[in-house]
């Protein structure tokens, strides 16, 4: 009886509404009112992804616009899974910059330097899939929040690229998780243009490093900025927002990074490297490019030390703690030392192997680990 009822309810219905043409059409108005909205909405997206990912929609394959339609009907509200073990750290309260100090605040860039070469696509991949883990930013995090975010993700390559090095990057950043790619504002890909002659460990890291400090690669308003190599692993989520924030303090600095924090021999260390190497603040660290300070000091005083005592080509990491050996540099380092920051948020263990896991617990305040082979 009672879907007898149902039934002659609705026919009831049906029967008022096609009685009266003027309330049908209205009713059928706003539906598809209705449903164009919901399309356009769902074509813009799309549109926005052709762009963010491969540039423009006339560049883009059959197979990759298919992708790209099951990436929006499929994962579009994907949630990304938190490892248990990894709880929920507090925001570090900060001090907040005061406007008008002249300092642009944020970070606004995360640089990954790449050079094709086997080991280091390894090494890049296995990061990028920790990403997929440990997600960049999360919903209601600050300040980046999927789809809220002023940061750009920059794959810095170390020649010319050719077609194929280009689809191959596009590839590693698409294969990302949706949420993932949404705490970027956008995705872009350089080329520092460096011969063949400048393709080695040293000559090749700093001539890539300062393809940024001089402006030569074009960054789009760069302000602080973080220089991850393709073997740093994020250990916890949200690890753009931890370094974000640390950039936002009214306290202004040019580096900050991590010093030696592994457990190799360390006489070994010296005898190959030098004693500067133990107090060097790694190159994987934030730095200051909003402003000429920083710059400044490494062209105009810096290299030109290098350049008196024949360590031009040394690693640029290393330059620094160089500089700080020579007694007669102790004067000028008294006025600009409070520049240059160690932090938690970033671990150099260049050369360990290491547990995600079991580093997260034992230190709760760092994000980002550099060296070795996580497991």
């Amino acid at each position: 009886m009672h879907k007898i009822y149902n039934i002659q309810y609705t026919q009831r219905t049906h029967s008022r509404l096609v009685s009266n043409p003027i309330m049908y059409g209205r009713i059928t108005r706003y539906v598809l009112f209705g449903l164009c909205i919901w399309m356009g909405y769902k074509i813009s997206i799309f549109v926005q992804l052709v762009r963010h990912n491969y540039g423009s929609p006339q560049a883009v394959s059959t197979a990759k616009l298919v992708t790209l339609l099951k990436t929006l009907t499929l994962t579009e509200t994907a949630t990304v899974t938190v490892p248990s073990y990894i709880t929920s750290t507090a925001y570090s309260t900060v001090t907040l910059a005061s406007p008008g100090n002249g300092h642009n605040h944020g970070l606004s860039h995360i640089v990954i330097p790449v050079a094709f070469k086997p080991s280091q696509l390894i090494k890049l991949e296995r990061s990028l899939k920790w990403w997929d883990v440990h997600p960049p930013c999360l919903d209601g995090s600050w300040p980046n929040r999927p789809g809220e975010t002023n940061t750009t993700l920059t794959f810095l390559c170390y020649g010319r690229l050719t077609a194929g090095q280009r689809t191959k990057l596009q590839d590693l950043y698409w294969s990302l998780n949706w949420q993932v790619r949404r705490c970027f504002q956008e995705m872009e890909i350089r080329s520092a243009d460096l011969d063949d002659a400048s393709d080695n460990h040293n000559k090749g890291s700093r001539a890539m490093f300062e393809s940024i400090t001089s402006g030569n690669i074009g960054l789009k308003s760069p302000r602080y900025v973080f220089w991850m190599e393709p073997d740093a692993v994020p250990i916890r989520p949200d690890w753009l927002n931890a370094l974000d924030r640390t950039c936002r303090t009214d306290e202004k600095f040019w580096v900050k990074g991590s010093t030696l924090r592994h457990d190799l021999n360390r006489q070994v260390l010296v005898q190959r490297y030098g004693q500067s190497f133990l107090y060097h603040i790694n190159g994987n660290a934030i730095y200051n490019m909003a402003a000429d300070e920083y710059p400044a000091f490494y062209y105009n005083t810096l290299l030109p030390y290098l350049d008196t005592i024949g360590k031009r080509h040394s690693h640029f990491d290393t330059s620094l703690a160089i500089y700080l050996q020579d007694i007669e540099n102790v004067d000028h380092w008294r006025h600009i030392g409070h520049h240059f920051q160690y932090t938690e948020l970033i671990q150099n263990r260049w050369g360990e192997n290491y547990s995600v896991h079991e580093r997260a617990i034992k230190y709760p305040n760092t994000y980002i680990i550099h060296g070795g082979v996580p497991q």
